[in-house]
């Protein structure tokens, strides 16, 4: 199943922590809950979990590989969703070798895990990983170990334009805890589904506090907001910054036109054609332009680093966006040297050499 933003529903579902305290009882109600979720029409897969991407993860935690020497450096920081069996299968997101987390991956059996393609890829360079073995935090801490029994694609946790990092899953019958997010993958719209799944819900247990319902869609339209509107602002700033360039480049020529007035006539006395008028004033513009181009480029080369924050899905050195630009550029100093050049076409020979 490929999963669509707009298909998917995403709310964070907070049972009372009062009344359900323990493992035991937090996963009994979850597992209720999902039970009378599943019964809405057309809602075609559901899952619990306690992080959200693009933008959001509950736990984060430092990690160690059996057999592996460790250190903080060469394990940092990572997050670590807890996750019901259906996470993948809502998002979308492909299994790449193995098996996801099933309904037998309960408190009473072997603990296991599921990694990210980059977690394999970087710490299982040269050897399977299904069947190897992990643990939160320090060896020294002593922490259970949990088997690997699957591979899955890359999901991002810190933000659209964060770097893909290792992640590793934790089934949520194994790691119990309240609230979680309730995903479901519909093939209805997922916004009105909300209405019947809250009723659902609440026909199991009224209290049950539901907030944050948004489809995925919205999730990620959110995300961004803040480098979209300051993408607008720059693209506000770059077009103030062209229109004062076009008319300082025509200001620049039209002076020079005025200034060679004289020069005009005399060359079009001996015999200097309109077009080659036109042309030479054009290359005027040009030189002018490109000089321009050449001093910005070499700016913006300098200042990319600062800019790469603020981008999303390209490189702040991409080739095709600083050829665009010039091409851009270039024309914008062709159009705004036009009007004078066609002024200086119309130059009267025998008025321009009595010009003064």
């Amino acid at each position: 199943m490929t999963a669509s933003p707009e298909n998917v529903l995403t709310m964070l579902v907070s049972p009372s922590a009062t009344r359900y305290r323990d493992q035991k009882t937090q996963v009994a109600i979850l597992e209720r809950l999902m039970e009378q979720v599943r019964q809405v029409p057309g809602i075609e897969a559901a899952a619990w979990a306690d992080s959200r991407p693009p933008n959001y993860w509950n736990n984060d935690d430092t990690f160690h590989i059996l057999g592996q020497p460790w250190s903080h450096e060469a394990f940092p920081s990572s997050p670590l969703p807890i996750i019901s069996p259906d996470y993948f299968r809502v998002l979308g997101v492909p299994l790449l070798r193995g098996r996801c987390f099933d309904q037998d991956d309960t408190a009473q059996r072997p603990n296991v895990a599921i990694i990210s393609e980059s977690m394999a890829r970087h710490y299982f360079t040269n050897q399977d990983p299904l069947g190897q073995e992990i643990a939160p935090s320090a060896p020294d801490l002593k922490n259970p170990w949990y088997r690997i029994i699957g591979v899955v694609g890359d999901v991002k946790y810190g933000g659209m334009a964060s770097e893909i990092t290792p992640v590793w899953y934790n089934a949520l019958a194994q790691s119990a805890g309240l609230p979680r997010f309730l995903m479901v993958h519909s093939s209805r719209s997922a916004s009105a589904l909300g209405p019947e799944i809250e009723r659902a819900i609440h026909s199991v247990d009224p209290d049950v506090v539901i907030t944050y319902r948004e489809t995925l869609e919205e999730v990620m339209h959110n995300a961004v907001a803040q480098p979209r509107f300051r993408t607008a602002l720059l693209t506000l700033f770059a077009v103030i910054a062209l229109a004062l360039a076009s008319i300082g480049t025509y200001g620049v020529i039209a002076y020079s036109v005025t200034q060679r007035t004289r020069e005009i006539g005399i060359r079009m006395a001996l015999g200097a054609q309109r077009g080659q008028v036109l042309s030479m004033i054009l290359r005027q513009g040009a030189r002018l332009g490109l000089l321009g181009i050449v001093i910005g480029v070499a700016g913006a080369l300098a200042v990319t680093r600062g800019l790469s924050s603020l981008l999303f899905a390209t490189s702040a050195r991409d080739v095709l966006t600083f050829a665009a630009v010039i091409v851009i550029l270039l024309g914008v100093s062709m159009w705004a040297s036009l009007v004078p050049a066609r002024r200086a076409m119309r130059v009267n020979p025998v008025e321009a050499l009595r010009w003064e």
